[in-house]
């Protein structure tokens, strides 16, 4: 997989403008969902509990299609984003790194919300209007993830750039939607792949266009291991030089050698030799 763009801020893509291929990021978004497809499924799977354990307790009431479409579902999405970037920086993806949403859950609602209520707008003005606004607030989540950027300057920000290039972006979701219906034909079970795989295509289109500013989103980043090769040589020792006996590495100098003892003399010494005994007159 090749590196990702360099950083670019809002000025600069509205000033260069940009391309995005579709079937390359759909390609490149599959491989990623591989790296990472257990979390990823789990997570999924957790959103249907949860859509499942709402509708039994509200059933068809307001409140409970409120917590379902505000509440579950962009923070399901903000956390596979979440899990997209981090794969796309090299990183490993764990069940438990999706927790790196906990900082920007608040903001992810809010730009939901804002999102939802945009749309909603559009479409009962004409139609036309709401399918626009689809298509030009698909990057308001993506600034939220990388970059922290709060809700309503993600939607300006996402809207000014989706502007240089409607056509590919009209493409993309074209393709998304796409990937979603073939996921419905699956027996609905192809949803656990296909939502997971639309929301990583959405992260990395944004990718394309503004790069990726650096770490996990929440994460307080790790530092580098270094291996022996990585550490900096000693110190050179001056010309002349000799350390002192102490600080010389060797093998330390060998003990006297210690003379056998004597099991008469065992001290060594003429004074603590034992007398022998007189002799015995044996009778003849």
């Amino acid at each position: 997989m090749s590196s990702n763009p360099p950083i670019r801020t809002v000025e600069q893509v509205l000033a260069t403008g940009y391309r995005i291929d579709s079937f390359s990021v759909l390609s490149r978004s599959w491989e990623l969902v591989k790296a990472g497809l257990a979390p990823m499924l789990l997570l999924t799977l957790g959103g249907f509990i949860a859509t499942g354990i709402i509708k039994a307790i509200f059933g068809d009431a307001w409140i409970g299609s409120f917590l379902i479409s505000y509440f579950v579902w962009p923070v399901i999405m903000g956390a596979l984003m979440v899990g997209t970037r981090r794969l796309m920086l090299g990183q490993p993806l764990l069940l438990a790194d999706f927790k790196d949403v906990q900082p920007i859950i608040v903001s992810i609602i809010v730009v939901g919300i804002l999102t939802s209520l945009l749309t909603t707008i559009g479409l009962i003005l004409c139609i036309l209007p709401g399918l626009y606004a689809i298509v030009v607030l698909g990057f308001a989540l993506p600034f939220i993830i990388d970059r922290g950027t709060d809700p309503v300057q993600a939607i300006k920000d996402s809207v000014a750039i989706s502007n240089k290039s409607l056509l590919d972006l009209i493409i993309l979701l074209l393709v998304m939607g796409v990937v979603i219906f073939l996921g419905f034909l699956a027996c609905g079970v192809g949803l656990f792949v296909a939502i997971p795989l639309v929301t990583a295509m959405r992260m990395v289109a944004y990718a394309d266009v503004m790069g990726l500013a650096g770490t996990p989103s929440g994460g307080s980043g790790q530092m580098p291991v270094q291996s022996r090769e990585s550490y900096p040589p000693p110190p050179p020792v001056a010309p002349g030089f000799a350390p002192p006996p102490s600080a010389t590495p060797g093998v330390p100098p060998m003990a006297p050698p210690v003379k056998p003892v004597d099991p008469v003399d065992p001290f060594g010494d003429d004074d603590h030799k034992t007398p022998p005994p007189p002799p015995i007159d044996l009778p003849r």
